[in-house]
């Protein structure tokens, strides 16, 4: 797939469901993001060159960044993304007919992550930072360890659970882990196979 001088629309944050769609058949993938026209540069990104999640499928069945269309389909707040999502994903079928992993979304989401009384010691400036300097599932695996430790959950070193759990697969989930240490976001203890933790900021 050849790039596409396409750019994300600048200005402010907006919060809310979005839709790429492949004008060449017609598949929708439909996604949820705090700040969409990040997320969809992320999107863009990881469509060129991703082996990840349903890129590859995208890859092939287009040319170009060119041939897909991104859009905004609702704003909303950030309570009420996961609803959101999973009605989009129902009212295009994505699931069944396009780039939709599960059928209610990711299932481990940003309307859940920006619950303050879970994330404890974690701002919205922490999160947002962490967002940008991770992709998308590293982000999820993270947000994940740090919320299990906090709740004082014991996380074995396990790639297959993280597919199960996050619906990743087993190789993305290690190429995250990788990325999650070589960033210095997590160390994992050698003799016990568990996680200890390394945070980026104060």
């Amino acid at each position: 797939m050849r790039q596409s001088r396409m750019a994300p629309r600048g200005g402010y944050r907006m919060t809310g469901i979005y839709k790429i769609e492949n004008k060449l058949n017609g598949k929708i993938y439909i996604g949820q993001a705090v700040d969409i026209n990040l997320r969809l540069k992320q999107h863009k990104e990881a469509m060129l060159f991703s082996s990840q999640s349903w890129y590859p499928e995208a890859r092939e069945e287009s040319n170009s960044l060119d041939d897909f269309d991104f859009s905004i389909l609702q704003q909303c707040k950030v309570e009420e993304l996961d609803e959101l999502e999973a009605y989009w994903i129902k009212e295009y079928n994505s699931y069944i007919n396009g780039y939709n992993k599960t059928a209610t979304g990711s299932g481990f989401t940003f309307g859940k992550i920006f619950d303050t009384t879970t994330l404890q010691n974690l701002s919205n400036e922490d999160i947002f930072k962490i967002m940008r300097d991770l992709n998308g599932n590293s982000f999820k695996l993270f947000i994940y360890c740090y919320l299990s430790q906090t709740n004082n959950k014991i996380i074995p070193y396990s790639p297959t659970l993280f597919t199960s759990l996050l619906g990743i697969s087993q190789r993305a989930a290690t190429v995250c882990l990788k990325e999650l240490e070589e960033k210095n976001y997590l160390k994992i203890s050698k003799d016990k196979m568990i996680f200890t933790w390394t945070l980026p900021f104060k």
